[in-house]
């Protein structure tokens, strides 16, 4: 019975510091997980004082080592309390409610963070070297080895991206039919509506964007952000990928070959004989692209006289290992290459993955799995 009656007193202070008095102040936390998968945590904190709802000067603080943060709960209504605490980072961390000199409540929290993805269709470098990738609703960061979420969006399916000097990327909501922009703080906005958006590509300004559609029929489309105008721009067969050149033109998947498509009349000019999608333009001059089907692809690249060598991939669908380029079972789904001469790729199959060609051994390198 002893021991039955000590369990209960443990039960009864756990929301508060034992041995306090019923007439003393006291607090409850809810939610008080064990663990997270976010680093924030809004609990809910309620006073009472003689069983009424009470008030106090409040002090939530988290701490794991020598790291210390303090949070002020502020007050919802007389007895009700919200803090908004921001763990630094993941791992296990204890915490403390203080008020009126002494503890209410504590307890420790295990932060953990991991983010995993499975159809990372598109991806951007950033000039620091964070690697931006889709997946479904969300955009994701990649740097130093970790994945986070770099913003979220009310889309079910992004499919391509581009993104700006300043930070500002332009995505394709695919079910949606429309496009959005995403600031760099995180913030999303429509801009316009575009039937089944494939791929897209702005310029310098990020004032016109110019849209793949693969609707039946449609081919680019020209959209002024400013006013969301759509307007018909170029006619290519079923466009899978667009990206603009220096010179003002572009490049776009026609059918199962890639044209050069003038920047000013939307004429098409037959460029190379592969049926390459996810387009990009390097510093170079020659075009990267992806090519496959659900039995495999390839990363390609394409010389500005249209040549066309493979980067990496067999064609064929395998396991998932690291190694020469040439020897990787994969099929991608979006190419860029780096400053450094790298070519960095997303890929659906065998595995969601992000990976890394080095440009002097031409082995892969898995920076990042789903």
């Amino acid at each position: 019975m002893r021991a039955f009656l000590a369990a209960l007193l443990v039960t009864a202070s756990a929301c508060s510091v034992a041995g306090a008095a019923p007439d003393e102040l006291r607090a409850r936390v809810s939610p008080k997980p064990a663990a997270l998968s976010s680093r924030t945590w809004t609990p809910t904190i309620t006073l009472t004082e003689r069983g009424r709802p009470a008030t106090a000067r409040l002090a939530l603080t988290i701490r794991k080592g020598s790291t210390r943060r303090s949070f002020r709960p502020r007050a919802q209504r007389r007895g009700t309390y919200q803090a908004r605490v921001t763990f630094p980072s993941d791992g296990r961390w204890s915490w403390t409610l203080n008020g009126r000199g002494r503890t209410l409540a504590r307890g420790a929290i295990s932060v953990s963070t991991r983010v995993t993805f499975d159809l990372p269709y598109d991806l951007a470098r950033e000039p620091d070297g964070t690697i931006l990738f889709l997946d479904r609703s969300r955009v994701l960061a990649l740097d130093g080895g970790r994945v986070r979420v770099h913003a979220r969006t009310p889309s079910q399916e992004l499919i391509a991206m581009d993104r700006l000097a300043d930070g500002m990327l332009f995505v394709t909501d695919f079910p949606g039919n429309r496009i959005l922009r995403i600031a760099p703080s995180g913030r999303v906005t429509p801009v316009a509506r575009v039937e089944a958006p494939a791929d897209l590509v702005a310029d310098e300004s990020g004032s016109t964007l110019w849209v793949a559609s693969i609707a039946a029929g449609v081919g680019v489309f020209r959209v002024d952000v400013a006013t969301g105008r759509v307007e018909p721009f170029s006619d290519p067969e079923n466009p899978h990928g667009i990206d603009l050149a220096p010179n003002g033109d572009f490049y776009v998947q026609d059918g199962r070959r890639v044209s050069r498509m003038d920047g000013v009349t939307g004429a098409l000019t037959p460029f190379a004989n592969v049926d390459a999608i996810k387009l990009q333009v390097a510093a170079d001059g020659s075009v990267y692209g992806v090519t496959g089907n659900p039995s495999g692809g390839r990363v390609v690249r394409i010389a500005p006289n249209g040549a066309v060598t493979t980067v990496a991939g067999t064609g064929m669908l395998g396991p998932h290992r690291d190694g020469p380029a040439l020897e990787i079972e994969v099929l991608p789904s979006g190419v860029v290459a780096a400053p450094d001469g790298a070519v960095l790729f997303t890929q659906i199959e065998p595995v969601a993955a992000v990976r890394r060609i080095d440009p002097v051994t031409g082995r892969v390198q898995t920076l990042a799995r789903g």
